[in-house]
């Protein structure tokens, strides 16, 4: 498969600067020196600024903080269809939730079958506080495996 030919995947990193919701932006910024991820690889703040990547059809990694009570530092790995809904009490710092996008996205003729999401468990979301050992770690362990499910061209 030629270079123009093969699925190249975009990374969309949700965060905000309260504490481990920094885990995306930190896998970001690890891929952002990566040539493979060139141009590909964005920091955004909201749910919705997803929207205009989900309308190209292309391969997404949607990276964002995630507390599902699992330990932190967890990656988990969901399809954009089979994202679960948060029924707790925290509410989304970013102003709405990647359902509630994906559902949009999906009334607007979007296909998400090549959209999948990964969720980094994280310990606090608190103004002020940086991010944790176990949730940097574990962005660094992501950004690893993204840059091992990307196909490298060889140089002759």
């Amino acid at each position: 498969m030629s270079a123009q030919g093969e699925r190249r995947l975009t990374v969309l990193a949700l965060g905000s600067s309260h504490g481990d919701d920094e885990a995306a932006w930190h896998v970001a910024e690890l891929l952002k020196s990566d040539p493979a991820f060139a141009g590909r690889c964005v920091s955004l703040a909201s749910p919705w600024d997803v929207l205009p990547y989900l309308q190209t059809g292309g391969a997404i990694a949607i990276v964002d903080a995630c507390q599902s009570g699992a330990a932190s530092g967890s990656i988990h790995r969901w399809p954009a269809r089979g994202l679960p809904s948060h029924r707790g009490t925290r509410t989304s710092s970013h102003g709405g939730s990647l359902n509630e996008a994906f559902g949009l996205a999906t009334s607007l003729g979007c296909d998400l079958s090549n959209v999948v999401v990964f969720g980094i468990e994280v310990e606090s979301v608190e103004p002020g506080t940086g991010v944790s050992v176990a949730v940097r770690q574990a962005a660094e362990t992501l950004a690893q495996q993204l840059r091992c499910s990307v196909p490298r061209t060889r140089q002759v």
